[in-house]
């Protein structure tokens, strides 16, 4: 069974239910959020789903049960053949079970802002400027820190946070 809270993104809906079609889906919306993923998975469970509005987040969500989860790269790999981002997923485990909807959907919103705030970083490493490393030393000591940071598994938000702002001085100061 897939779970699919459509967001405010009626291509991707489009799009991951014409790819899921022979699959069973069910739709869950804002009035649902509050219910555990439990509670939505189960089968037997007497709520009604129906494709209505969702306002609260406007990400898609799609959660694969543990039948499901072969479909997720392939999904994935839909989305990007249309030239999309994938939608924000996850894949049933003992504890996402017991937590709801609402909280699972700030959980991966929280992890997704953060990977992407971490990839800034990385894409400062993969473009920085050879002419300045050899000219100017602070340029060098924070490449040389941002490098050793993102070798740490769990590195602290707090600690990506200022290593942006700081990035976002130094390319300042190089602009001015």
């Amino acid at each position: 069974m897939i779970l699919l809270y459509g967001g405010n993104k009626d291509t991707y809906v489009a799009i991951a239910k014409q790819f899921l079609k022979d699959r069973t889906i069910r739709h869950v919306n804002d009035s649902m959020l509050n219910y555990t993923i439990g509670q939505l998975i189960d089968p037997n469970s007497d709520l009604e789903f129906f494709a209505s509005p969702t306002q609260m987040y406007d990400e898609m969500f799609i959660y694969f049960t543990e039948d499901e989860r072969e479909q997720i790269i392939p999904l994935f790999h839909h989305f990007e053949q249309q030239g999309l981002a994938h939608p924000v997923a996850a894949i049933e485990t003992p504890n996402n079970l017991k937590m709801t909807l609402k909280e699972e959907l700030e959980d991966l919103l929280a992890e997704e802002q953060y990977f992407k705030k971490r990839n800034r970083l990385v894409e400062f490493l993969e473009n920085v400027n050879s002419k300045r490393l050899e000219q100017d030393g602070q340029y060098r000591e924070f490449v040389m820190l941002v490098f050793s940071l993102l070798q740490q598994e769990q590195l602290p938000e707090k600690v990506v946070d200022e290593m942006i702002q700081i990035m976002d001085d130094l390319n300042s100061n190089e602009q001015a």
